[in-house]
């Protein structure tokens, strides 16, 4: 069959991407640096977490159409979150969203930083800064001195943010990725296939690889990318090279680390846990998965990850095993039965968690995802506009929109 296009990268973007072309008979190649598909969905299976163990994506954001009916038809069950607006979150979250009223009344952009330094003067509402300086770190994954504050309150008041509606899947995003792969109809899928340069003009690309060893090279119409942000950026050649506007895109836009060590432990010990803090320790947020599940997760993002980088393996999950103690105030030595960690960071063909824009990318992420002379298509969570930057959702949804607008061609 006749390669009509070329998909880079098989996570939610790049498998939804060839899901829809596939569907329409056009000829695709997916080409895949891993030895399996998800990108930075992971899901681990040990009989003794009573449960999924998500090394990456875990959480569906918001009720997101695409999402919601690729679930459904795959048969995949979604568990709600419970509904906190009765706890004390509920009061500090509407508080930073007076905070952030001024926005729209910005006459540049800033950094979320020099915001709250600006527009958190009053002694009252320097722990309501402190809360969203922490949710940029915490959830973003973001450096507060970096991050766009645009681009924070389009997030915070969006559907996708963590704070409203969201669910789990109670056996995680892996029979997702199953179903994707299943309905890839006559797609091609090259697994330990890394793309190194990107040949193109209008109405044809080749793309250079290397695959187990050896050189190869793939003609086709057009190209859809959906590598991780910073493989973009560094390691993948674009001859000629990206427009002005593509690059300064990729300029404004930021991966950030997250560490995320799952715990597998006790019941007994996870007993009325769902999430808890702990700010002086060096995975600061915990949480239980699912209620039946013998897990407790342990998370790090932005700065506080950083402070992570360099540590061996072991001694990243000491430190999370270290923090659970600190956070549910009891020893857990003697009920962890195992504990999970993949460093995203040091993945090099993720080289982070997700993206954020940073001062003055509020649109940075619409003009990555704009087709460039017909023929190159960007896609992927960085690509994601509404607030759902950095979800699975948002990479679903990028996927699709690149496939239909190459159809149109």
């Amino acid at each position: 069959m006749k390669t009509d296009a070329v998909i880079v990268g098989a996570g939610a973007a790049g498998l939804v991407a060839a899901r829809e072309l596939s569907a329409a008979g056009r000829g695709v190649l997916l080409l895949e640096a891993r030895d399996r598909a998800g990108g930075r969905m992971l899901t681990i299976r040990d009989p003794r977490a009573n449960g999924p163990v998500e090394l990456g994506a875990e959480f569906v954001h918001g009720s997101h159409e695409l999402m919601l009916s690729l679930l459904e038809a795959a048969g995949i069950p979604r568990q709600e979150r419970p509904d906190d607006d009765d706890d004390e979150d509920w009061l500090q979250e509407k508080k930073i969203g007076e905070l952030l009223k001024h926005v729209g009344n910005l006459g540049e952009d800033m950094s979320l930083a020099a915001y709250a330094k600006r527009y958190a003067v009053d002694p009252a509402m320097q722990d309501v800064a402190d809360g969203m300086l922490g949710y940029a770190e915490g959830f973003d994954a973001a450096d507060p001195q970096i991050i766009s504050v645009r681009a924070f309150a389009q997030e915070w008041w969006s559907d996708a943010s963590i704070r409203g509606s969201g669910s789990r899947l109670p056996d995680g995003y892996g029979p997702l990725v199953d179903f994707m792969l299943r309905s890839l109809g006559r797609t091609t899928v090259h697994f330990r296939s890394v793309v190194e340069r990107i040949e193109w003009k209008r109405g044809a690309v080749t793309v250079h690889t290397a695959r187990d060893g050896t050189r190869e090279t793939h003609a086709a119409q057009r190209a859809i990318v959906t590598a991780p942000l910073p493989v973009v950026q560094k390691h993948i050649i674009f001859d000629p090279p990206l427009p002005k506007s593509t690059q300064e895109a990729l300029r404004l836009l930021v991966m950030g680390p997250v560490y995320k060590v799952v715990m597998i432990i006790d019941e007994t010990v996870l007993s009325g846990v769902e999430f808890v803090h702990h700010d002086d320790a060096p995975f600061p947020t915990l949480w239980h998965s699912l209620p039946n599940a013998r897990t407790l997760t342990a998370w790090a993002g932005g700065p506080t990850a950083d402070r992570l980088r360099g540590l061996s393996h072991e001694e990243i999950i000491r430190a999370a095993v270290e923090s659970g103690q600190r956070a549910l105030g009891t020893s857990l030595e003697s009920t962890l039965e195992n504990a999970y960690l993949h460093d995203w960071q040091r993945d090099p063909f993720a080289l982070g968690a997700y993206s954020y824009a940073a001062v003055g990318g509020l649109d940075a992420r619409d003009e990555l995802a704009t087709p460039i002379e017909e023929t190159l298509f960007f896609a992927g969570e960085a690509c994601a506009g509404d607030g759902f930057g950095g979800t699975v959702a948002g990479a679903l949804d990028t996927g699709l929109r690149a496939a239909r607008e190459a159809l149109r061609l």
